[in-house]
């Protein structure tokens, strides 16, 4: 029986192995953040310009996480959305890279009334030195593909919130 990973999870550990969309940053500080100051690698920022209010974003962004695995961070606030760090069991990746840790945060900034730019970015936090890992040369795509998953189910529960609008608007003035 094989490992399954979710794609972001999965995009993360390639990303991770290939280096080509991370650079090095300091660790975080504070609640949450990985022990032992490890390095953390952060993925190439996606934003895009949705069709939606930020109402209508949020809770479709933390479900589009939640299924995927994701645990919603105490930390997100109205207009950014933070995972709680996710240790990495995959054996190959602890094999070559050691302790592995991720985490994704979505920030949600209204355009005008109507539209909002949404900006996807996963990071990477490692104890060893993962940038020089011989590994690091498959993520592109990888990490590439998971995000366009996320955005993919993003705008799946934001359909799926305005069907479930429009047929409560319908079932409430049909009469008994």
């Amino acid at each position: 029986m094989g490992l399954r990973l979710s794609p972001p999870v999965r995009a993360l550990l390639f990303a991770g192995l290939t280096g080509v969309y991370f650079l090095a940053a300091p660790a975080p500080s504070g609640a949450g953040a990985p022990a032992s100051r490890p390095r953390v690698y952060l993925g190439e920022m996606r934003a895009d310009t949705i069709v939606a209010t930020p109402q209508e974003i949020r809770p479709a962004a933390e479900h589009a996480l939640e299924k995927d695995h994701w645990a919603i961070s105490a930390s997100s606030t109205g207009s950014r959305v933070v995972t709680e760090w996710k240790d990495f069991r995959h054996p190959l990746a602890r094999l070559l890279m050691g302790k592995l840790r991720a985490r994704c945060v979505v920030d949600i900034q209204p355009l005008d009334d109507t539209k909002t730019i949404v900006r996807f970015q996963g990071g990477l936090a490692s104890d060893g030195d993962v940038a020089d890992n011989p590994a690091f040369a498959v993520a592109q795509s990888t990490y590439r593909g998971a995000v366009e998953d996320f955005y993919h189910d993003l705008a799946a529960g934001i359909a799926e919130q305005r069907n479930s609008a429009s047929s409560e608007a319908l079932g409430s003035m049909r009469s008994p």
